[in-house]
């Protein structure tokens, strides 16, 4: 999917999840790990899109393979 612009500060969890590519288990683990900041609206779980770009900003960079000429 995408992630949230900043304009907003937070996104519904199973959206964020789905932005950076992790299933409601890996989202929550991450939460409960810290990786990611999770806020309570009511009964929503919304989580703040700064920790999202933290996040992807530090999952590793694929190497390009070179090409064989």
């Amino acid at each position: 999917k995408y992630l949230p612009r900043q304009r907003h500060p937070h996104a519904p969890a199973l959206h964020a999840f789905a932005a950076i590519g992790v299933g409601p288990t890996r989202g929550y683990e991450l939460i409960a790990s810290g990786a990611l900041v999770a806020r309570k609206v009511g009964t929503s779980t919304m989580i703040e899109t700064d920790s999202l770009r933290r996040y992807a900003a530090g999952l590793p960079r694929i190497q390009p393979k070179e090409c064989a000429a």
